[in-house]
């Protein structure tokens, strides 16, 4: 990954910020993602995927990491 993001963010800052990012479930089916810096961002863009809504469904969740594994 650090690689992917042009060695901007040394290992140590993507993993802290990636282990940062969770999920939470809200109720059934919903799930709200309550942390975002750049470093998720730039991978997001990075991956095509489309991090911005805060609240997510388990189709949304899958549709996204389907994008994500795609080469």
């Amino acid at each position: 990954m650090a690689l992917r993001l042009g060695n901007q963010y040394s290992i140590s800052r993507i993993v802290e910020s990636l282990n940062r990012s969770s999920g939470s479930r809200l109720e059934e089916n919903w799930y709200v993602f309550d942390h975002a810096d750049e470093i998720t961002r730039a991978i997001a863009e990075s991956l095509g995927v489309d991090l911005s809504r805060k609240y997510l469904g388990p189709g949304d969740i899958k549709k996204m990491l389907g994008a994500a594994k795609k080469p």
